[in-house]
């Protein structure tokens, strides 16, 4: 998982494959990344709009 990469994948309005997706996901629930990363992730997300992979790589 590499988060700022990812993270500057949204910001750039580019989709996550859900494979990247999954890797987030499980950093955010393994702990592995902060309360501010995890917002950062889910509000550069939403901005973007969630695609198929994305929720999938989620689920």
């Amino acid at each position: 998982m590499n988060y700022p990469q990812q993270l500057r994948q949204l910001i750039a309005r580019q989709d996550l494959s859900e494979n990247e997706a999954f890797a987030m996901v499980t950093a955010i629930l393994g702990g592995e990344l902060t309360e501010g990363q995890t917002g950062a992730f889910l509000a550069t997300l939403a901005a973007k709009g969630e695609t198929i992979d994305e929720i999938a790589g989620g689920a």
